[in-house]
């Protein structure tokens, strides 16, 4: 998913990863998924795209939805100042969502605050996500992350902008200290969360656990 880094590859000017999801997207995936709906990860903050005609290009191609993953929203302090200096905001995350929603297509918002979730639900996102920071666990997790406590209320708080909302969303979680089913039948059970959204714990984790075990297996 990351050329076997971790997630902050995407954040890095190692590639663009617009073209890169667009290109995995149809060689690699698109062609073995028949039935599923097909996401796309869009970089929406890219200065070098035309947002609604790179959105007209994703629906061409036959995605049926967005993500504003890379997010701007995983960057704080003087760089992220520096970087809304020059346009580069999360209000054109949010405009992406909006974009995509008006051509019919799902959409899927990471939020990471109060503002933000309110913002994405007067976009029309279909899924309203609380990305709770890089997941933890694993060899390239992240050291460093919410307690599970900490991430219930902050999720609590965001849903609690969707309960009062007149938009009907799907109410999900990503990330941080939910790494296993235990996690997440925690967090279901204290926030009434409607789905879980996994990346590194569905397919880094399992498969680095897999790949040791089964090498010390053979090499025993």
């Amino acid at each position: 998913r990351q050329m076997g880094m971790g997630s902050l590859a995407a954040y890095l000017p190692f590639a663009n990863s617009n073209q890169m999801v667009m290109d995995i997207g149809l060689r690699e995936v698109k062609r073995q998924v028949r039935e599923q709906p097909l996401i796309f990860g869009l970089h929406a903050t890219d200065p070098m795209i035309d947002l609604e005609k790179y959105i007209d290009k994703i629906q061409q191609a036959g995605f049926d939805g967005i993500n504003n993953y890379p997010t701007i929203g995983l960057i704080d302090g003087e760089y992220r100042r520096l970087l809304e200096n020059d346009g580069i905001n999360f209000e054109k995350e949010v405009e992406a969502i909006r974009i995509a929603s008006e051509k019919g297509m799902f959409t899927v918002a990471f939020v990471f605050n109060e503002y933000q979730t309110q913002q994405m639900l007067e976009a029309g996102a279909d899924v309203i996500c609380v990305h709770l920071g890089l997941t933890a666990g694993g060899i390239m997790g992240a050291k460093k992350v919410l307690s599970l406590e900490n991430a219930n209320q902050l999720t609590k708080r965001l849903f609690d902008v969707c309960d009062k909302s007149s938009k009907r969303v799907m109410k999900m979680i990503y990330g941080g200290p939910v790494l296993t089913p235990v996690d997440v039948a925690y967090m279901q059970q204290h926030t009434g969360l409607d789905g879980y959204i996994g990346g590194s714990s569905f397919e880094r984790t399992p498969t680095e656990k897999a790949i040791v075990d089964i090498t010390h297996a053979f090499k025993e």
